[in-house]
């Protein structure tokens, strides 16, 4: 079978060298690295940073750059400030290019290859992208087709560092990320959701701009959720699947809905809904979420039967699980912590155990088994509150009961 070449386009911010390397993974990823035009620092009162931020989400961000952001105010004072941070740290981050690159190229790597070792991720310097655009500066298609390769991906950064005051001491991140995914062939994207990773850890300017280390670990962090994000997107538009089809590999990307519809029937839940609670059961029936009447906004319990091939789990103790498991808890600055020493009251037997912490206040307390070659069931016990411990022993009973009588049952086929 002749097989075509499938490229990822990347268009972030800096320049950096490539890797060339051998690899006999079948989808090819190339990453363009683009300009800086999207990082910069801004500087606001307070009153003018709520001003720019109702109603603006990362579109109008991207629609603000190189139309000098900030522009709210007439402070030339203001303007100068912009300008000149925004120019240290854009010379500061280009001086660090090459470990940008392997942090992008490191992310991209671990989530695209974890479980499969399918994909060849190369990266281009800037100068060397220019061979795919055409006179007006836009990515030539036909170029890109004439090279095999038949997709790309856009992805545009802004990096900004923002502060509520006025002669600012201290800045915070925020940076923005808007993906279209192209077929050479058509001139219409299939827009994934755009992207913010904002974090709460305030930089001091001076550190910030006196080397790169602050940045980077900003940069890590978000590349971290980006990745997981491009992955996610991918695969729910179910562009995975048919990349991965043309190869011959689908089946390592299989379609969600359609492996849920083949098991559907392969097993059955069972369970005693404690008395002053509720539960529900999701339409495809692979989750149970029950909550008590009293604290139905603080405590609840979560069971999901995972289907092996969808969560891509192989070794029930691998950290891969709970990383994809709890993608979009992790991109809210939730934490797993895999060695929790605790235990859910009425849970018997060999479990893995991890706890998943929230960055303000709350808990998830989780437990996961492979119950069968082909299934995997967990429990999870959500806490939003201060004192977690509180609510689980007030609720032990219950939680008890309901867990001694969890039973997933699979059926011969």
């Amino acid at each position: 079978m002749k097989f075509t070449k499938i490229i990822f386009v990347f268009l972030a911010v800096f320049v950096c060298q490539p890797l060339q390397c051998e690899s006999n993974a079948d989808v090819k990823l190339l990453v363009l690295l683009g300009d800086a035009s999207g990082t910069r620092i801004e500087f606001f009162t307070q009153d003018e940073l709520v001003g720019q931020r109702i109603g603006r989400g990362v579109g109008s961000v991207f629609g603000l750059i190189g139309m000098g952001i900030g522009a709210s105010t007439s402070s030339s004072e203001r303007d100068t400030k912009n300008r000149k941070y925004s120019e240290q740290l854009k010379e500061l981050i280009d001086s660090s290019k090459d470990r940008k690159r392997t942090i992008l190229q490191d992310g991209l790597n671990k989530v695209f290859n974890r479980w499969h070792d399918v994909f060849e991720i190369t990266v281009l310097t800037h100068e060397e992208s220019t061979a795919y655009l055409n006179e007006s500066k836009r990515i030539d298609r036909d170029a890109i087709a004439k090279d095999g390769y038949n997709y790309f991906v856009v992805l545009k950064e802004a990096l900004l560092y923002q502060t509520p005051e006025y002669d600012p001491g201290e800045v915070v991140p925020d940076f923005h990320f808007a993906i279209d995914l192209y077929n050479v062939k058509r001139h219409t994207p299939l827009a994934l959701k755009e992207f913010r990773t904002r974090f709460n850890n305030l930089r001091e300017l001076k550190e910030l701009l006196d080397t790169p280390d602050a940045f980077l670990e900003d940069y890590a962090r978000s590349a971290d959720k980006l990745c997981r994000h491009l992955y996610g997107q991918l695969d729910e538009k179910k562009r995975l699947h048919a990349i991965s089809a043309s190869y011959g590999k689908g089946e390592l990307f299989p379609l969600i809905d359609e492996v849920k519809k083949q098991n559907a029937d392969r097993f059955s839940y069972r369970f005693n809904t404690p008395d002053a609670w509720k539960a529900r059961k999701s339409g495809d029936g692979y989750v149970y979420e029950l909550h008590p009447e009293k604290h139905r906004n603080i405590i609840g319990i979560t069971t999901t039967i995972e289907i092996e091939g969808l969560t891509q789990f192989y070794d029930s103790a691998d950290d891969g699980f709970l990383e994809y498991y709890f993608r979009d808890l992790l991109d809210q600055d939730w934490t797993i912590d895999r060695n929790a020493d605790f235990k859910l009251p009425g849970l018997t037997g060999d479990w893995n155990r991890a706890t998943v912490v929230s960055p303000a206040a709350g808990k998830i307390f989780f437990a996961y088994r492979k119950e069968d070659q082909h299934f995997l069931l967990t429990h999870s016990v959500k806490i939003l509150a201060d004192n977690t411990d509180l609510f689980l022993s007030y609720y032990e009973k219950d939680i008890a009961e309901y867990l001694k009588s969890s039973s997933l049952i699979v059926k011969d086929h």
